[in-house]
């Protein structure tokens, strides 16, 4: 079954990751891990920073940006201010248009606690942002190892900065096409309706 009518919907149109990056005030020559969530428990902000705080003494030119509000807001701010990396970890707030400035990541990198569907990575996905994502229900079922992104355990962060390495150094190789395609094939309206019309039939 075709739907044209949801495709032509569900078409998304970018802006530049130039001016992305001039919006939010980042430098364009980096390297640049993203997130685009409230900030919750949930959601483990806390080793986002961890994260990025080990992350920012080996290699300079990278930096991390949280784009999305909440409850532990304050504990945050402060805690990038204890670890003097706020030139380097950028703390935008809320954005209604997040969904399109995600385009402007070079990795979107989630430490989520568990998410019943990571929606915000799958966003990723259609932006051709490859993803690195804590190994938790509804991230592993979103990324697939070496084709769209890498997993890794959020239980002991010396691991985590090792799986960063790895997740940089296999970047630099990706295919944007295919993790686009990583998007299109599962994720779309077009293929849900599909989906879901065969389990319909198939009962």
């Amino acid at each position: 079954m075709s739907c044209p009518f949801y495709q032509e919907l569900f078409k998304i149109k970018f802006p530049s990751k130039i001016d992305i990056r001039k919006e939010l005030n980042i430098p364009q020559d980096i390297f640049l891990f993203g997130n685009t969530a409230r900030l919750s428990h949930q959601k483990n902000p806390v080793l986002f920073i961890e994260i990025a705080n080990e992350v920012i003494k080996n290699n300079n030119g990278i930096h991390f940006v949280w784009i999305g509000d909440g409850p532990l807001m304050t504990e945050v701010k402060l805690k990038v201010s204890s670890l003097d990396i706020s030139d380097n970890l950028h703390l935008i707030g809320s954005k209604e248009n997040s969904e399109y400035l995600v385009h402007g990541f070079d990795a979107f990198l989630s430490t989520s606690n568990g998410e019943s569907f990571g929606y915000s990575a799958v966003e990723a996905l259609r932006a051709g942002v490859p993803i690195l994502l804590s190994n938790v229900m509804g991230h592993n079922e979103i990324c697939i190892p070496y084709e769209n992104g890498l997993l890794f355990s959020n239980e002991k962060t010396s691991n985590i900065i090792s799986k960063v390495s790895d997740f940089i150094n296999w970047e630099k190789t990706s295919n944007k096409e295919k993790i686009v395609n990583s998007f299109q094939q599962r994720f779309s309206i077009d293929q849900m309706i599909e989906k879901i019309i065969s389990n319909y039939n198939n009962r």
